[in-house]
């Protein structure tokens, strides 16, 4: 039997209405469905296979480099990279010291494959998740760009050749 997780922040309760039809309708299929707020992430033991699947799928696996240029020069001698493997583990690290180590969970809520959605960090350091929309692009140069924008703030990744 497949398990799906679905999770979900709602802000005016629109969102949660959209989720708990998603996950009747993921019971309806066949599948073990589990409905959880973002917050509740920590609950998860493990990721499921649907979720694994779709933060491959969706091109989240794979090391990254942030872009702080829009930061200006403060930034400019600061190396910020993350990497998330197939097992949605993901590490951050600035300047090569370990800065973060996350589970990460990405869901493609927009139009099939429009590169938006949500992507969560469950912190394994603090025991808390934090939720940002995303959207995937490819720049000029060809590369894939990861943008999460969260309530601090906008942060550009750029996948990085393996």
């Amino acid at each position: 039997m497949n398990k799906v997780a679905v999770i979900y922040w709602s802000g005016t309760g629109n969102t949660e209405a959209m989720a708990n039809a998603a996950a009747e309708g993921a019971k309806a299929a066949g599948a073990e469905a589990s409905l959880l707020t973002c917050a509740e992430v920590s609950d998860i033991s493990a990721h499921t296979d649907a979720a694994l699947s779709q933060l491959a799928d969706l091109g989240f696996v794979g090391s990254w480099k942030a872009d702080l240029s829009a930061y200006g020069q403060d930034y400019a001698s600061v190396d910020l990279r993350m990497a998330i493997d197939e097992a949605g583990h993901g590490v951050t690290t600035m300047n090569g010291e370990q800065a973060a180590d996350f589970e990460a969970y990405a869901a493609d809520n927009g139009e099939k494959g429009d590169g938006i959605g949500l992507y969560v960090a469950y912190s394994n350091l603090e025991y808390e998740a934090e939720a940002a929309p995303y959207t995937l692009t490819v720049n000029e140069a060809g590369q894939t760009v990861l943008t999460l924008t969260a309530d601090d703030g906008t942060i550009s990744w750029i996948k990085q050749a393996e």
